[in-house]
């Protein structure tokens, strides 16, 4: 366990992110900044529920001239919460953006770069170093904008829009998401700017966390103390969504790593802010750190993966044949002495069920169930960060929750926690995107749609994205996927391949289980 990472401060308009400062939550408008009014609505809805930085997408220069009408209501109202203009493709937007966002926000991957078309070329020394000299002269007139109006900018790296010239030295690695936040932060610094703010983002939270890792590493090795922004990217929706998130963020900030967290649901982004408090405050808890601290002294307990339903007797009655399959081991400690003398190791089985288990039982000593209480959302957020260190540090592998929750949900809580730390797999796993200013369709109504018909499919990955930006990148990690194109549209890929265009967002669904179908890979409920 590691002390915070302290970082320097970072101003963002009124708010200073880094340092002493709390860590800020932050989450991003998902109305186009064109349509003003609305924009300003949602704003004030998501500052109402805890927001302290908002993000907007930014794809033109129309929505770079329109931020400034909203920063003026702003203004006008004396909100002070920053603006951040999220930036792809267009430097030019970057640079008049700058003139109203309180922070920009840039792609490492695609801001001076074409969309990545995923072919390998080889470059020379010298032929790397021209592309460098090129990202300096491309990248130096929004630094020295920055700089004179003193605000800050963030290099945000997603795993899923890496630029082909890194793809082609470092592949779709850790190793390449550094070199590409580090080739435009050796720029900023070479200009004296430091306002910096890091983001390595990933959908797979495992990726996430050993990237940011591998980031603070180097930047202690390299003497620098930029702040952290953590996000598990295209974490999905419900359930599943909170669990990937809680488990890569609260990871971190048990390390002490970040400054500023998002969580990336693919949801109304009003419910992005609830659960990101849950997670901050309780990771900062000193209590909980030392009961964690404590849980990393102990031995490794199991070597194979699997879940331990810890039931009361009550509960026991109750359990059906159907549950049992999902379940490695049934554990019911019992005051009741004749059941103690029954069974001496403080195990007790449902009798009608012990065949089904095949006299497998678990001694009173092997296990120790992992309590947690309040609300559902509480205990799924909290459970999932603190028995997350435990998975991704390997001292567990079988999970052992005591939860006032029902047993569908003590065991779906645990397979979610057993496939997000990537030591069993359970069902189909989804990648999508939280939507933007620029998601053209019911993005969140689409992934709920193909979730329902889909998610019996263990061992395929499934994406659903709300535009290009990051979407051709992501179906690297995917299987099969949609990526909007056009208002209510949206393009069908097998892998990084588009197989279809332009399809109704009411028919993708269907069109992605008939390609799946034609690939041999369906199989019924």
């Amino acid at each position: 366990m590691l002390k915070r990472f302290l970082t320097r401060e970072v101003q963002i308009g009124s708010t200073a992110i880094g340092g002493k400062n709390p860590i800020r939550l932050q989450t991003m408008l998902t109305v186009p900044v064109t349509e003003t009014k609305a924009a300003f609505e949602q704003a004030l809805g998501l500052i109402e529920k805890g927001a302290e930085l908002l993000r907007l997408a930014i794809p033109g220069l129309n929505e770079a001239r329109a931020l400034e009408k909203l920063k003026n209501l702003f203004l006008q109202k004396k909100i002070k919460v920053p603006l951040i203009a999220d930036i792809h493709f267009f430097p030019k937007t970057a640079l008049l953006a700058a003139d109203f966002a309180d922070k920009i926000r840039i792609n490492p991957g695609n801001f001076l770069d074409p969309r990545a078309v995923f072919q390998k070329k080889l470059y020379s020394k010298k032929e790397y170093g021209f592309e460098l000299e090129r990202l300096e002269e491309g990248f130096c007139p929004l630094l020295a904008k920055l700089k004179k109006q003193k605000k800050a900018l963030r290099l945000g790296v997603n795993h899923g829009s890496l630029s082909d010239r890194i793809l082609s030295r470092f592949g779709n690695t850790v190793e390449g998401m550094l070199a590409s936040a580090f080739e435009y932060a050796e720029i900023a610094r070479k200009h004296h700017f430091h306002d910096l703010v890091f983001s390595l983002k990933a959908s797979s939270p495992l990726l996430m966390i050993k990237a940011n890792l591998e980031l603070v590493r180097v930047m202690q090795k390299k003497d620098w103390d930029y702040p952290v922004h953590l996000g598990v990217t295209e974490a999905g929706e419900g359930k599943t969504g909170r669990v990937k998130s809680a488990l890569g963020i609260g990871f971190l900030l048990f390390e002490g790593i970040g400054d500023t967290i998002r969580l990336s649901l693919t949801e109304d982004p009003q419910n992005e802010l609830l659960p990101a408090r849950i997670l901050r405050d309780f990771t900062q808890k000193k209590s909980v750190r030392s009961r964690l601290a404590e849980e990393l002294k102990r031995p490794k307990r199991f070597s194979s993966s699997g879940i331990i339903l810890s039931l009361n007797q009550k509960e026991l009655k109750t359990l059906t044949p159907k549950q049992l399959e999902r379940t490695d081991f049934v554990f019911c400690p019992s005051p009741n002495p004749r059941l103690k003398k029954k069974h001496p190791d403080g195990s007790f089985l449902n009798s009608k069920l012990t065949p089904l288990i095949k006299a497998k039982t678990l001694s009173f000593q092997a296990v120790r169930p992992l309590k947690f209480q309040g609300s559902q959302e509480k205990i799924l957020l909290e459970a999932s960060a603190f028995v997350g260190v435990l998975l991704v540090k390997g001292l567990i592998s079988r999970i052992c929750l005591k939860v006032p929750l029902a047993i569908n949900e003590k065991l779906e809580l645990s397979e979610n926690l057993l496939q997000a730390a990537q030591k069993k797999v359970f069902k189909t796993e989804f990648i999508s995107c939280p939507g933007c200013g620029r998601t053209l369709f019911d993005l969140s109504f689409l992934t709920r749609e193909i979730k329902a018909k889909t998610a019996h499919l263990p061992g395929l990955k499934i994406a659903v994205m709300g535009c290009v930006v990051n979407g051709p990148g992501e179906m690297g990690e995917a299987d099969f996927g949609v990526i909007g194109a056009a208002p209510d549209e949206v393009h069908l890929y097998r892998g990084q391949t588009c197989v279809q265009k332009k399809i109704k967002t009411a028919a993708a669904a269907d069109a992605l289980i008939e390609l799946i179908k034609t690939d041999g890979l369906w199989q019924d409920f």
